[in-house]
């Protein structure tokens, strides 16, 4: 839909328009960054804050940075890791694994294995384990699994104890949708229908509804009248609308292959079966029971309230302007954003509530070291033994992220492990980001939009393509079949009805020629933003020549498509 105003999104952060968390990765080094350092009981690396004051980010939309290092005290507990692919008949074991899940993003986790056999994989192995099912397991009978597909497989230089070494990256399904990329416009669709559609763009790799995915949305969303997918990939265009709609998503293991689950309430996080409480205990390896180890919490400074700002052409004379939403009323600041893509003062007010729930969710957050092997990122539980006392702990919590992560006995994380190393288990911890869940989780704004800069050409469309008379609504609006959308056909569905532009105009006044079926004209998008068409004027073509050309080269002509005109002759 378009408006007059375009959305300010200097506040939010900017990833990668197809970025993933790289675990094992060097992270890159900036001037403040945290340090790092490795914890002498486990090899895990820990962040050291360059200060012991704890600042909020100057964006709001940035991720979390934990400022400061939580104690570390041997807090592994052995474990069994099994991981079996559906595509590779030979058998495998775990040497060590680091994997990292979070809220609202694809999981990632990285698995050292060798053969069992010690005879190497060829490399018909290695393409057929890409694609293929995989399952990673925790617990001795496997109880506990993570679903997923390899999507990279690296052979790692033989080691000293002679063994077959490979080291391959476990991601969703979800991944896929990063090779699907193109432009699609979708009319008068719910947020939800949306991602439905555009999920379905992915062909033979396409999300199934129900088995493969499922939206479990409480709220209530008006269709949108026109929303753009430009020049992007699937996962990019369903983040940032799931983003700009406060929903966020997570992924159930509990079948035999991970699901996608979207959700707008808290209420949608399961409990893990048998953990819907934990225990803290700070025995720490004098116990093998899974509970949490240690817990820190952190506490920030954010604005006071928000409030939104938009134009409705519609209704011009309606100022759609929210009240100011409170965020938190020890908070500092006041957001003002325009633009956010809403069209009556309800929609605004949903809209500002979302917009300051996701900044209040930044005010509060844990951060805790368990061995609970089978907590995952959207999984609800309370926690149990108020400690520390006094600190008000023992309360729900909903699982933001968790890093995963395993050593062999005796060995830091760092260090090759040695054939059989999974016969005896190897060591298991989790870090993982608490929230409060009396606090709503909203996923941060940080999918850019892609922008339009300049002009377009594109064609007047119309519900008949041979219709005689001009195709305009009775605001004087037309329909187009735009050049990018890869759907678009004639027959008056490829695009919602959009103003023109005149050299002048008002309250039934001013200047205005019509354009016919097939007329070529130029589109201008309101600050760059693919939702907001303009029709700019028409451009004539060698099929649609120009009214005024050599042969009449000094003349001024204004004609209709009948042969009515008036022309201004200088000659």
């Amino acid at each position: 839909m378009e408006g007059e105003m375009a959305p300010d999104r200097r506040f939010r952060a900017r990833r990668d328009d197809e970025s993933m968390h790289r675990i094992g990765e060097e992270e890159q080094r900036r001037p403040g960054a945290s340090r790092r350092a490795r914890s002498p009981s486990t090899g895990m690396d820990l962040a050291l804050a360059p200060s012991a004051v704890v600042r909020r980010c100057a964006n709001p939309y940035a991720r979390l940075a934990f400022g400061g290092a939580l104690r570390m005290t041997d807090p592994a507990v052995l474990n069994r890791v099994h991981i079996h692919c559906e595509g590779l008949d030979t058998p495998l074991r775990v040497l060590r694994m680091r994997g990292r899940e979070t809220l609202s993003q694809p999981f990632e986790f990285v698995v050292e294995v060798e053969t069992e056999d010690d005879i190497p994989l060829i490399f018909d192995d290695l393409d057929a384990m890409m694609g293929a099912p995989t399952t990673l397991s925790f617990g001795p009978d496997a109880e506990y699994p993570i679903h997923g597909v390899v999507r990279e497989a690296t052979v790692l230089p033989i080691r000293g104890h002679g063994s077959n070494a490979y080291r391959l990256r476990l991601v969703p399904r979800l991944y896929d949708t990063r090779l699907t990329r193109g432009s699609w416009i979708y009319l008068d669709q719910k947020p939800a229908e949306i991602i439905e559609a555009a999920l379905a763009h992915c062909g033979d790799a396409a999300l199934q509804p129900g088995d493969d995915y499922e939206l479990t949305l409480e709220g209530s969303y008006n269709p949108r009248e026109y929303v753009v997918q430009y020049e992007e990939s699937v996962f990019s265009f369903i983040s940032r609308q799931a983003e700009h709609w406060g929903l966020f998503y997570f992924f159930d293991h509990v079948g035999d292959r991970d699901k996608l689950v979207f959700g707008d309430t808290n209420a949608a996080f399961p409990q893990l079966e048998g953990f819907e409480e934990i225990a803290f205990d700070t025995r720490a390896g004098r116990s093998e029971e899974e509970t949490v180890r240690e817990i820190g919490m952190i506490q920030r400074m954010v604005e006071k309230d928000i409030s939104l700002r938009e134009y409705n052409y519609r209704i011009p004379s309606v100022t759609l302007v929210t009240e100011a939403q409170e965020i938190d009323p020890t908070g500092i600041g006041s957001v003002h954003v325009t633009g956010d893509h809403f069209w009556t003062p309800d929609e605004g007010t949903m809209m500002a509530r979302l917009r300051a729930e996701e900044l209040a969710s930044h005010r509060r957050r844990m951060r805790a070291i368990t061995t609970v092997r089978g907590l995952r990122a959207g999984h609800r539980f309370a926690l149990t033994g108020a400690a520390p006392e006094g600190h008000g702990l023992a309360r729900e919590y909903v699982v933001v992220s968790a890093t995963h992560s395993t050593s062999s006995p005796g060995h830091s994380s760092s260090s090759g492990a040695g054939p059989g190393a999974s016969d005896a288990g190897l060591q298991y911890w989790n870090e993982v980001e608490l929230l409060p869940v009396e606090l709503a989780f909203r996923p941060p704004l940080i999918t850019p939009k892609p922008r339009i800069h300049g002009v377009m050409h594109a064609r007047i469309d119309a519900e008949a393509p041979d219709d005689t008379n001009v195709p305009v609504d009775e605001w004087g609006r037309y329909k187009v079949i735009m050049p990018f959308d890869v759907a678009g056909a004639a027959g008056g569905r490829s695009s919602c009805w959009i103003r023109p532009a005149y050299p002048s105009g008002g309250g039934g006044w001013g200047f205005a020629l019509g354009h016919h079926v097939e007329t070529e004209v130029v589109i201008f998008h309101i600050d760059g933003d693919p939702d907001r068409p303009v029709i700019a004027g028409a451009a004539p073509n060698f099929e649609q020549p120009s009214t005024v050309r050599t042969e009449n080269a000094q003349q001024g002509v204004i004609a209709s498509r009948h042969g009515i005109a008036i022309t201004l002759s200088d000659s």
